[in-house]
């Protein structure tokens, strides 16, 4: 079996930047990913919706501003990071249709 590859929604991805229920699962993937165990992959889109995500949990107050700019910052620079690493690639819905099948993929949407 090929490596392990993990598509990642934005609802995932937020959990890896704001402690809330399936926190925790997403911090083994992204560890996973770093000890090379495997490949995340999520949508250019995924970077706005996390954006606006992030955004109206400040508005709402779900989170202070501290931690808004905290998991702005985080976001950001690990999602470079991993990218440069070739740990982390962006794709589209082709890409992740023509995945569908395949036994090494895993996807992460929405995990409470």
């Amino acid at each position: 079996m090929g490596e392990l590859k993990v598509y990642l929604d934005s609802s995932a991805i937020v959990k890896r930047y704001v402690k809330e229920v399936g926190s925790d699962s997403i911090k083994a993937v992204y560890k996973k990913a770093d000890a090379s165990g495997a490949l995340l992959a999520f949508s250019l889109w995924n970077i706005g919706e996390v954006l606006g995500t992030l955004d109206s949990y400040m508005k709402r107050k779900w989170i202070n501003e501290h931690d808004f700019a905290s998991a702005l910052d985080s976001f950001a620079g690990e999602t470079l990071r991993l990218a440069r690493l070739m740990i982390l690639f962006f794709c589209d819905s082709l890409f992740i249709t023509s995945l569908k099948d395949s036994p090494s993929l895993f996807s992460l949407t929405s995990i409470s």
